[in-house]
């Protein structure tokens, strides 16, 4: 595999995404990450501002759920799939957990919106700068127009 191999898939059937995904690599574990203040994953969203008692918040605006191929060296643990995972197996798990996340705020436009996701890696075939890790899910609105 290039080290450079890169995807970034969004409004594409699941079960595609995740067999680009694992062209190179299957999974045998996971992480859940929350995005916070200050953060950027490739897509500048601003924070969320909550209102509290003497001060201002910033609450988690999105979470992501990222893949990996090897647990060695890793300095964050990751949760062990009881088997490897290929795309047939992990489809069902993502759309699982899809189902329970909280997606940012709908977008508003001149249109309508569906719950989705997006599928990707990020520089030099990495998510979170992580070498073992090899992709990248997290809940996106898809916008139609009219």
């Amino acid at each position: 595999m290039s080290d450079n191999f890169h995807f970034d898939l969004t409004g594409i059937p699941l079960d595609k995404c995740l067999e680009v995904a694992t062209l190179h690599h299957k999974a045998i574990g996971y992480r859940e990450q929350i995005r916070t203040r200050g953060e950027n994953w490739g897509v500048q969203v601003p924070p969320i501002k909550v209102e509290g008692i003497g001060a201002t918040k910033f609450r988690p605006i999105d979470v992501r759920l990222i893949l990996f191929w090897s647990d060695q060296s890793i300095n964050d643990p990751i949760n062990r799939f009881p088997a490897v995972m290929g795309p047939a197996e992990l489809e069902p798990i993502i759309k699982a957990w899809l189902a329970e996340r909280q997606y940012p705020p709908e977008p508003d436009h001149d249109g309508s919106n569906h719950k989705g996701w997006r599928v990707y890696n990020e520089q030099w075939g990495k998510v979170n700068d992580e070498w073992q890790a090899f992709a990248a899910i997290e809940p996106v609105w898809l916008e139609y127009g009219k």
